[in-house]
C-alpha cells in the first residue's frame, strides 16, 4: 500500500513519517467512532475535544475534526487535528506538535507534523494550533491502511516538545530522581549537569546504600549496609537520553556485537552482489525450517524504499534492509499469533566471524496473519557494507547473511476485537421491552409478518414472526429495521462507505394470557447476536 497516493494533495503542507514508539505525552483511544459522530451531530457540534491532559505544566486538549475544519477547509476531504490550551497563560508558550494515528495492521503510528511550521506559539490570542489536512477521509476509512480497526475503533495522539533551557539555569552540582522499584530493590537516577565543568554525566544509584564506587572501565559495584559482611549486588542496564525533538535515543535501536559462533538456523551467502543489487529490489531466499515453521530471508540491497520513503535517494545514504518472513502465513487462523526473538548476522572476511544485529528494545516480535514480516530497516549502509578498500564483508562481490531465532511461544488471540461492545453506565438506560400483540392468530396466511418499528439502544428495530414456521414450529425473531438508522446517512459515512456491526443481547418472550400476574409461566428465549 502506496500511502503518498492518499495524501498527495498535503504533501505540501505536512510531513509524514511511520514509527513503533507510542506518542509521548496523549493518546485518545475512540471505541466507537460512528458513534462519537452520531453524538455530534445531535448536538451539532463539527469537532471533538478530549479530556484535559497535563504537559509540559499546562493543561491541554485535543481536538478532531472528523469532517475537516470548515474555516480553513471548504470541503469535508480530510480530517483536522488541533491541540487546544486548556489555561491561562501569562507568557508565551512556545511548542514543537507531532499528531499520531494508529495503523492497526502494521502496529505502527503514522506521524503527522507541520512542513512550514516547525514551532508553534501558543499565547494569550491563538490557544489552538494544528494541522487541517491530518489525513484524507478516503484513507482514515480504507481498511487496508489499518487506522479504523473493525470499521469502527480508532487511536489519536499528540505529542509536545517546549522550546525552553532549563539545564542552563541549574545551579546544583549534583541532582537525584525520586526512587523507582526494580529487581525488588530501590534505585534513583544521578545527573551531574557539569562534571569537571565541561560535560553531562548520569549515574545510577542503589537507595538506602552505605557508598557507590564507580570504576574507571565502567563497572559499579553497589555496596548495601554492612550488616553479616559487605554484600554486593550486580546490576546489568542501560542510561538512556531522549532526543525529544524527533523522539530517537542517542543509544541505538539496533545494537551490534560480534560472535565466533555462526547462527544456528540459516545462512545465506551470495556470490554476485552487484547483480543482485542491480536486478532486484527484494532478494527472497529459500524456506528454511525454525521453530517448527517455515521461513524465508528477505534481504533488500538498496533498502525498502517503500518503509522508508523519507530517507535521501543518493547512494551514499542507502542502507541495506533484512527481514524475517514468516512462510506459513495460513496457518494464523483465528487469531493465532508467534512471538519470537531473532538476530541477523553478516559475515566479516577479515576479523573471521560474524557481526550481530539485534533489537536493543522489544526484542520480542510478534507474527500474525496480517503482520507476516519483521526486521531491521537500516540493518547497515551500503557505503560501509560495500567498501573495497576495507574488504570485510564484500569480498569478490561475494557476501553472507544469516539469521538466528528463538520461538518462545504460541498464543491464540481473539480475531475479533470486542471493543466496540459498549456496556452502558446503567443497564437500564440501553433496555427497552416492545410489546406486540398479534391478533388473529389463525387466520394469518402470510409466512412473514413484521411489528412497526421501534427505538432501542439509539437504533432502530422490529420483530418479525412467521406463524407457520417450518409448519410445525412458531418462529419469531429480531432485526434492524434501518442499517443507518444509527449514523442518519451523513456525508462521512456515506464517503466513508460504512456499514458497521451491532452487538445486542435481546429476548424473545410470549406472555401466558391466562395468567398476566405469575410470569413464571411466560415462554422466553434469551439471545444474543450480531447485527
Amino acid at each position: 500500500m502506496d500511502e503518498d497516493e492518499n495524501f498527495c494533495e498535503a504533501a505540501a503542507l505536512v510531513k509524514r513519517t511511520t514509527r513503533d514508539v507510542p506518542p509521548a505525552d496523549f493518546t485518545l483511544r475512540i471505541d466507537d467512532f460512528p458513534l462519537l459522530l452520531t453524538e455530534m451531530e445531535d448536538r451539532r457540534r463539527d469537532h471533538h475535544l478530549s479530556k484535559c491532559f497535563k504537559a509540559g505544566g499546562y493543561g491541554w486538549r485535543l481536538s478532531i475534526y472528523p469532517l475537516g475544519d470548515k474555516k480553513t477547509r471548504r470541503d469535508a476531504e480530510y480530517m483536522s487535528l488541533y491541540l487546544v490550551l486548556d489555561e491561562q497563560i501569562s507568557a508565551p508558550v512556545d511548542v514543537v506538535i507531532k499528531f499520531f494515528a494508529y495503523d492497526h495492521i502494521r502496529e505502527r503510528y503514522l506521524m503527522v507534523e507541520d512542513a512550514n511550521v516547525q514551532v508553534h506559539r501558543f499565547d494569550k490570542a491563538k490557544d489552538a494550533q494544528g494541522i487541517s489536512e491530518f489525513i484524507s477521509v478516503a484513507a482514515f476509512s480504507d481498511a487496508s491502511n489499518g487506522y479504523l480497526l473493525d470499521e469502527i475503533c480508532c487511536v489519536f495522539g499528540v505529542e509536545l516538545y517546549f522550546i525552553k533551557n532549563r539545564m542552563s539555569k541549574t545551579v546544583d552540582k549534583v541532582y537525584y530522581s525520586q526512587a523507582f522499584e526494580a529487581g525488588e530493590r530501590k534505585w534513583k537516577l544521578i545527573i551531574y549537569p557539569r562534571w569537571e565543568n565541561k560535560w553531562l554525566a548520569l549515574g545510577l544509584a542503589l537507595e538506602q546504600t552505605d557508598s557507590l564506587s564507580i570504576s574507571r572501565r565502567g563497572f559499579l559495584n553497589f555496596r548495601g549496609p554492612k550488616r553479616n559482611g559487605d554484600h554486593k549486588l550486580y546490576a546489568k542496564y542501560t542510561l538512556v537520553v531522549k532526543d525529544q525533538l524527533n523522539h530517537r535515543d542517542i543509544s541505538k535501536e539496533v545494537t551490534r556485537s560480534n560472535r565466533d559462533v555462526p547462527p544456528s538456523d540459516y545462512l545465506l551467502k551470495i556470490e554476485s552482489f552487484s547483480l543482485v543489487s542491480k536486478a532486484m529490489d527484494n532478494y527472497l531466499s529459500n524456506y528454511f525450517e525454525a521453530g517448527g515453521y517455515k521461513w524465508r530471508l528477505s534481504i533488500y540491497p538498496n533498502g525498502d524504499k517503500k518503509a522508508d520513503q523519507g530517507r535521501s535517494t543518493r547512494s551514499d545514504d542507502r542502507c541495506i534492509s533484512v527481514y524475517l518472513m514468516f512462510a506459513e502465513p495460513d496457518i494464523l487462523e483465528n487469531g493465532l499469533a508467534i512471538d519470537v526473538n531473532f538476530k541477523f548476522f553478516v559475515y566479516d572476511y577479515i576479523q573471521k566471524n560474524f557481526l550481530v544485529f539485534e533489537y536493543a528494545y522489544e526484542q520480542t516480535k510478534k507474527f500474525h496473519k496480517l503482520k507476516c514480516a519483521h526486521g531491521i530497516l537500516n540493518l547497515m549502509s551500503t557505503a560501509e557494507f560495500c567498501d573495497a578498500s576495507a574488504g570485510r564483508y564484500l569480498v569478490n562481490d561475494s557476501c553472507t547473511f544469516g539469521v538466528e531465532l528463538f520461538v518462545k511461544k504460541n498464543m491464540a488471540t481473539k480475531a475479533v476485537c470486542l471493543s466496540n461492545v459498549r456496556m452502558p453506565k446503567n443497564d437500564f438506560c440501553m433496555m427497552r421491552a416492545h410489546i406486540w400483540k398479534f391478533d388473529n392468530f389463525s387466520k394469518r396466511k402470510n409466512k412473514l409478518y413484521y411489528s412497526n418499528s421501534f427505538m432501542a439502544g439509539k437504533r432502530k428495530w422490529r420483530l418479525l414472526i412467521c406463524p407457520r414456521g417450518d409448519n410445525q414450529c412458531l418462529a419469531a425473531g429480531v432485526e434492524l429495521a434501518d442499517t443507518y438508522g444509527m449514523f442518519g446517512l451523513n456525508k462521512w459515512l456515506k464517503k466513508a462507505n460504512y456499514n458497521p456491526k451491532v452487538y445486542a443481547m435481546f429476548a424473545l418472550i410470549i406472555h401466558d394470557q391466562t395468567d398476566v400476574s405469575d410470569l413464571s409461566t411466560n415462554f422466553r428465549n434469551d439471545c444474543e447476536y450480531q447485527f
